[in-house]
């Protein structure tokens, strides 16, 4: 690949790693389930028991005394024993009320916080102060919500507000400190070697190795370095922590592209727009699509990988 093809693809890198720390908006909010109330049944068995025995008592009053009747008449007359009747099953209906009813929960859809969704939007297609405002909003809702924090301290890098910024990272390490996305922002924000911010990252990574966006942060400093082995094993474990983000696909698969592994990263790009698909991605899929024709063609060419 030219000098000028690898600029690109790394400009195009660095727009996934500011962009990707993001979570696609989800819904932290809205996840109460609703339940339905039931009346107690109605005790209709124990009724009918009562009133049955009641008859039968009553029968068995009359029997006595009419054969205390007969009793001065016919003497060798033996006197007859009431026959009881079975007692009626009680309805279907009352006997499993009480021991079979359950109360089904449904579990309530997951919902988006709108202000959320137009400010991601918002950054996406580079309004920062737009996102900022929205962002805001949602948090004036639900201050604990840490897509929003997260999205508030990346527009407001956008706007070049690095003081700002921090004050939104401190308030989202107040409310978790062990957040991934916030210890990397951190690391990030404080500046400084990137070997020392690498450095940092992997004491991290120790405390919390199935963290996929750790390894993505880790990655992108190991490919801005020109780490190029080192940074296909970061976003490799980025992807085995979280296989479903298009991001860290994408990213290993640019990786894989600048180390001449052309078959690698062609199935690297693929499972990153199949992953894309209907979901906001902060590359361009039809960029990687044209990649992926290049990439086939070069192919046919058998390229030396780098080693």
């Amino acid at each position: 690949m030219s000098a000028s093809g690898r600029a690109g693809w790394f400009s195009r890198l660095l727009l996934a790693c500011s962009l990707a720390m993001l979570t696609v908006p989800v819904a932290h909010a809205a996840t109460g389930e609703g339940e339905s109330a039931a009346s107690p049944p109605k005790p209709r068995a124990a009724s009918a028991a009562k009133k049955e025995s009641t008859a039968s008592a009553a029968a068995t009053a009359a029997s006595k005394a009419k054969n205390k009747a007969k009793a001065g008449s016919t003497p060798t007359e033996p006197a007859k024993k009431p026959v009881a009747k079975p007692a009626s099953p009680p309805p279907a209906s009352a006997a499993n009320d009480g021991d079979n009813m359950m109360v089904k929960r449904r579990k309530a859809e997951p919902q988006v916080d709108p202000h959320v969704a137009r400010a991601y939007t918002a950054l996406k297609t580079r309004q920062p102060a737009l996102a900022v405002e929205n962002y805001q909003r949602a948090l004036d809702t639900n201050p604990t919500l840490k897509d929003a924090w997260l999205g508030l301290i990346h527009a407001y890098i956008s706007m070049n507000d690095p003081s700002s910024a921090r004050g939104a990272l401190r308030r989202l390490l107040e409310i978790d400190p062990k957040d991934p996305q916030a210890q990397m922002l951190n690391i990030a924000l404080l500046g400084g070697n990137p070997s020392v911010q690498m450095s940092e990252l992997k004491i991290l990574l120790q405390q919390q190795p199935a963290s996929g966006p750790l390894w993505f942060a880790l990655g992108n400093l190991q490919f801005k370095d020109n780490q190029l082995q080192q940074a296909r094993l970061s976003f490799q474990k980025a992807v085995s922590a979280e296989p479903q983000r298009a991001e860290y696909q994408f990213n290993l698969a640019v990786t894989l592209d600048q180390l001449r592994r052309d078959a690698e990263a062609v199935t690297a790009y693929v499972r990153a727009l199949d992953l894309a698909e209907g979901t906001p991605v902060a590359f361009e899929p039809a960029q990687a699509q044209r990649r992926i024709a290049e990439l086939r063609t070069l192919l046919t060419q058998k390229r030396t990988p780098e080693p």
